[in-house]
């Protein structure tokens, strides 16, 4: 892994999240840069061990993130871990704004028909 610039490193996160965000609403194969390519697979890869909760996936945590470098003997760097957690950033806010927000509004004898 050459040490990318600054400037190099905020161009590939960039890319990587445009990808995943058109990739996300369109289903089709994104075109990943050349130099992201193994962080895109690193991120899939970490993301198999994303848990859910009941109002859908929780962001990926810094724990599993360490947990998967160590198993795998991959030493990522801060900006490396810096663009997976971006890609997850973009990840979580697509697969929430799918959820749609309650039609109605819930009143206090609906509440208490539920509750008593």
């Amino acid at each position: 892994m050459a040490p990318l610039s600054i400037k190099s490193q905020r161009r590939l996160k960039a890319q990587l999240v445009k990808a995943l965000e058109q990739h996300l609403q369109s289903g089709a194969k994104s075109k990943i840069p050349e130099a992201g390519e193994w962080l895109w697979f690193f991120f899939c890869q970490i993301s198999k061990s994303r848990t859910y909760h009941a109002n859908g996936p929780n962001p990926l945590q810094w724990s599993e993130i360490e947990a998967w470098m160590r198993l795998y003997r991959w030493p990522l760097e801060a900006h490396h871990i810096d663009i997976i957690r971006a890609l997850d950033e973009t990840w979580i806010k697509h697969s929430r704004s799918d959820q749609q927000a309650p039609s109605q509004q819930i009143n206090t004898g609906a509440f208490d028909a539920v509750f008593g």
